[in-house]
């Protein structure tokens, strides 16, 4: 739970060895995504997180969306499938986004973002030559949502809607 992600949090500050955490399915929480968070700012070797169906939610994908704003932060790939996140963590992701230069993948499939959430990640997509993976399946965004993904669509950018 959100302890022991504290926990690993700690544990990976000095890290100079770990590229890869896989967190998937376990109860991390907003609690405990912000203490990972904190870690990614100092952290510069973690490439992959996954943290599918972790409970992150909107506060602690804001909290990943902050970090990935330092240059420190080398996270290329975020998968944060099935975490109940809205337009508010992804307004907060498409912010990180246009900062961000090392993010290749984003996964925010299977979530809750709507037409509002989408509009902010596509403007932040035109300002971004980095990100090659944008996954959005499953999120309850309409046929205007539909129309500015097609748009967004750049060479080398891949979106999965």
């Amino acid at each position: 739970g959100p302890q022991g992600a504290t926990a690993l949090a700690q544990g990976l500050v000095n890290n100079r060895v770990l590229t890869s955490l896989n967190l998937k399915d376990n109860v991390v929480g907003p609690e405990g995504c912000k203490k990972l968070a904190t870690m990614l700012g100092g952290n510069r070797v973690l490439e992959r997180l996954n943290l599918m169906g972790c409970g992150v939610g909107d506060e602690g994908c804001m909290a990943l969306a902050e970090v990935l704003t330092i240059q420190t932060c080398q996270v290329q790939i975020l998968a944060l499938r099935f975490n109940d996140i809205t337009d508010a963590g992804a307004e907060s992701m498409a912010l990180a986004i246009e900062a961000n230069s090392t993010l290749t993948e984003l996964g925010l499939n299977s979530n809750q973002i709507t037409d509002d959430g989408v509009a902010a990640l596509t403007v932040s997509l035109a300002r971004n030559d980095t990100l090659k993976l944008l996954r959005l399946t499953e999120n309850p965004y309409g046929r205007e949502s539909l129309k500015r993904l097609t748009n967004a669509k750049r060479e080398g950018l891949h979106i999965y809607f």
